[in-house]
């Protein structure tokens, strides 16, 4: 009699086990489904595929798509347990939502580029700010836009935090997975530039215009400038000729640096 109930409780006991493994659709537990925790979750595994595109929102716009891109990025940190202690603790999410921005790039981008090697080009990075987004004109009949970004970093043996600001140009365009960056990168600022005193005439938008935009000379007669602010914050340089007829047009843009960047240009049927 006592080894028929101590059998039955048993049997009980094991009952009970098995139901608490699955939920109330029959499906079985996160803790048998769980992957190994201890895999750090920015570095995908073995047999990790970023084909799967339907994780990204589907971007109504290439702007959106850069926009998400610099989103992802401000949540991301990369930085060791040294750095971390430099900034006094843990700041983002860490390294998973860099897959995520992996991705915005085209499948083309990506084949050329392994996802180590992106995430390692933000090492010692946290919180990427996009503090301007222009469009710049078409590059090879694809959106190309002007961004200006900051950064909190920390660098060198005995860490120290900064913060640094970039600009660069990025081209977006619609592939097979929707809007994707497929060219860009970021070059850092000179803030020590006025204090240098090098090339001043960078912080003139009409030197900048004719020089880095159009490729003439300062003594090149290309026609009367007139410079025309923007409400986006770039300025429109227009050159006329002496019917006052527009022959060229320049659009710039001043970043933190001071030193005025070309974003596109354009000129008329009547330009030679």
């Amino acid at each position: 009699m006592k080894k028929r109930f101590a059998l039955i409780i048993i049997v009980a006991f094991l009952s009970l086990s098995i139901a608490m493994l699955f939920d109330s659709n029959g499906m079985a537990s996160n803790f048998l489904n769980s992957k190994d925790k201890r895999q750090d979750a920015g570095h995908p595994g073995e047999g990790h595929s970023y084909r799967d595109a339907d994780s990204l929102q589907a971007f109504d716009s290439p702007e959106s798509a850069l926009r998400f891109y610099f989103d992802t990025l401000k949540t991301a940190s990369n930085l060791t347990e040294r750095q971390m202690a430099a900034l006094g603790g843990t700041i983002g999410e860490g390294l998973q939502p860099y897959e995520e921005a992996y991705r915005c790039w085209s499948e083309q981008w990506r084949r050329k580029h392994a996802y180590q090697e992106f995430l390692a080009s933000w090492q010692g990075t946290v919180q990427v700010e996009l503090l301007k987004l222009l469009p710049a004109g078409r590059q090879n009949g694809q959106a190309r836009f002007f961004v200006e970004t900051r950064h909190i970093e920390v660098t060198g043996d005995n860490p120290r935090t900064g913060i640094f600001y970039y600009t660069g140009f990025f081209v977006v365009d619609k592939t097979w997975e929707g809007w994707r960056i497929t060219d860009g990168g970021l070059t850092s600022q000179n803030l020590a530039w006025e204090l240098g005193g090098h090339q001043p005439w960078r912080s003139d938008p009409v030197m900048v215009a004719r020089i880095d935009g159009l490729g003439v000379g300062m003594e090149d007669d290309i026609g009367k400038p007139v410079v025309q602010g923007n409400p986006d914050g770039t300025v429109t340089v227009k050159f006329l000729d002496n019917c006052g007829r527009e022959k060229y047009r320049v659009v710039l843009y001043k970043p933190k640096d001071g030193m005025w960047r070309v974003l596109e240009k354009a000129s008329d049927a009547t330009a030679t």
